[in-house]
C-alpha cells in the first residue's frame, strides 16, 4: 500500500493527464510565485513603508513569523477560540490605524467568522490579509476564498500535486511595481520531480521535500509544471473527493476518545483536523499512522516565541483527505483504540 500523504505529491502522470483538462482556474490579475513564502514577503514588502504592525493569530507557523522577522516588522499575536476564530475584542485594542496588517488564516480549508472580521473596516484603516495556506477551493457566503480579504495568498503544494506555486491576490487596488513572469524548474524542484520516478526516494519523500522547502526560501516565480497543473486544476472532483475522505475518518474515528474540530460549510477540507488529550495521544496516533502507512501530523510547529503548552491549541493532530486516494476503498487497517 502506497503512503497516504497529508499533501498530493507532485508526478508526471498529473503532469501529463492535466494537458486533456479544458479548466482555467488563472486570472489576469494574479501574481503568481513559487511559494506561500514568496508571496506573503511580496505582499508585506509592497505595504512596508506604512507597516507598524502586523497581528497575526497564536496558532501559526514558523514559515510566516520568519518571513515578518525578516523584515524587521513588530508582531502582535491575537487569541483564537477552540473553533479557530479570532479574538475580535483583542485585535480591536492593538489596531494601529493606517499602519497594522491583520492576518487572518482559513484553517484547514474552513472559513474563519469572516462577517464579524470584516466589520472591524467600518471602525479602523486596516488592511486584511486572507491567508489560504490551507484553503484553495472553498467559498464563504458563496464568496470564494482569496476574494474576501484586501489581498490573499496560498500555498498549491499543501492541496495540489505540485513542485510549489502560491497565488497572491489583491482585490482592491492593484499594484504596479511587482514583477511577474514563469520558469523552468530549478535543481531542487527536480530532485522532487525525481522522487515519483525512483521508488528508493518515495519512502523519504516527506523529509526531503520538508528540507527542500526550507532552501526554497528564496523569492521566485512559479515553476512552469505548477503553474500548469494548477491552471488545469477540477476543482469540483478534488473539492468532492476531499470530502468523502473527511468523511471517511469522521466515520472512523466517532467511537475514539477525539474531538473534532468542526469546519463550516462549503468547505474544501486541507486535512480531518482534532483535539487529542495530551502529547501522549499525539504519538499513539502518529505511529498508529506509520503502521498503516498514513501520514498523521501535530501541526503546527510554532514560532519560539509563541507558548500554547498547555493549550488545546497545541495537541491538533491532522488526517490526510488527500484527494489522490479513495479512503473509502481502504480494505484493512490496523485497530485503533
Amino acid at each position: 500500500m502506497m503512503d497516504i500523504t497529508i499533501q498530493p505529491k507532485f508526478s508526471y502522470y498529473n503532469l501529463f493527464t492535466s494537458f486533456f483538462r479544458n479548466s482555467s482556474q488563472i486570472n489576469s490579475t494574479d501574481y503568481l510565485f513559487n511559494s506561500g513564502r514568496s508571496s506573503l514577503f511580496t505582499l508585506l514588502n509592497h505595504e512596508h513603508k506604512s507597516i507598524k504592525r502586523v497581528l497575526l493569530p497564536e496558532l501559526i507557523c514558523d514559515d510566516v513569523t520568519d518571513i515578518i522577522t525578516r523584515l524587521n516588522i513588530p508582531i502582535v499575536y491575537y487569541p483564537i477560540d477552540d473553533r479557530l476564530d479570532p479574538n475580535i475584542d483583542f485585535i480591536s485594542d492593538n489596531i494601529i490605524n493606517d499602519h497594522s496588517i491583520l492576518i487572518v488564516p482559513n484553517y484547514f480549508g474552513s472559513a474563519s467568522n469572516w462577517d464579524d472580521i470584516l466589520k472591524l473596516k467600518n471602525h479602523y484603516s486596516i488592511t486584511i490579509v486572507e491567508d489560504n495556506a490551507h484553503s484553495l477551493f472553498g467559498r464563504y457566503n458563496n464568496q470564494e476564498f482569496g476574494t474576501i480579504g484586501d489581498i490573499s495568498f496560498n500555498s498549491l503544494r499543501k492541496i495540489l500535486p505540485t513542485l510549489g506555486g502560491s497565488v497572491l491576490k489583491f482585490n482592491n487596488e492593484q499594484p504596479q511595481n511587482i514583477k511577474i513572469s514563469k520558469r523552468l524548474p530549478n535543481i531542487d524542484e527536480i530532485k522532487i520531480s525525481l522522487s515519483s520516478l525512483k521508488p528508493k526516494y518515495l519512502r523519504n519523500y516527506n523529509p526531503m521535500v520538508k528540507a527542500i522547502g526550507k532552501s526554497m526560501s528564496s523569492i521566485d516565480f512559479i515553476d512552469i509544471f505548477s503553474n500548469y497543473i494548477y491552471n488545469k486544476t477540477c476543482k469540483e472532483m478534488i473539492c468532492n473527493t476531499r470530502r468523502e475522505n473527511y468523511k471517511f475518518w469522521h466515520n472512523y474515528l466517532k467511537n475514539i476518545d477525539i474531538e473534532p474540530i468542526k469546519l463550516r460549510d462549503s468547505t474544501c477540507p486541507y486535512v480531518y483536523p482534532c483535539y487529542v488529550n495530551n502529547s501522549i495521544e499525539i504519538d499513539k496516533f502518529i505511529q498508529w499512522g506509520k503502521m498503516n502507512n498514513i501520514s498523521i501530523i501535530n501541526w503546527p510547529k510554532l514560532p519560539n516565541d509563541v507558548n500554547l503548552h498547555q493549550s488545546k491549541l497545541s495537541k491538533i493532530i491532522c488526517f490526510p483527505v488527500n484527494h489522490l486516494f479513495k479512503l473509502n476503498q481502504i480494505k484493512t487497517l490496523n485497530e485503533l483504540h
